[in-house]
């Protein structure tokens, strides 16, 4: 995970496959240290669709930017 603007690598989870719920925590994890984001950028879309990830974006009042 890579905050867009500072470019500074938030975090760094490795796995076979990275799952949309991996994701929420590694974003949640980082936002403990470092405040919430106010937007997610996927590069990989397909990876991370989920209904996981949406309900945690919406829950945390994020907009779910998607690139592909």
């Amino acid at each position: 995970m890579v905050d867009a603007f500072t470019h500074e690598a938030l975090a760094i989870d490795v796995d076979q496959a990275i799952r949309g719920k991996q994701v929420a925590s590694a974003v949640t994890r980082s936002a403990s240290v470092r405040g919430g984001p106010k937007a997610i950028r996927f590069d990989n879309v397909p990876e991370f669709i989920s209904n996981v990830l949406d309900r945690w974006a919406y829950e945390n009042g994020l907009t779910r930017c998607l690139a592909g």
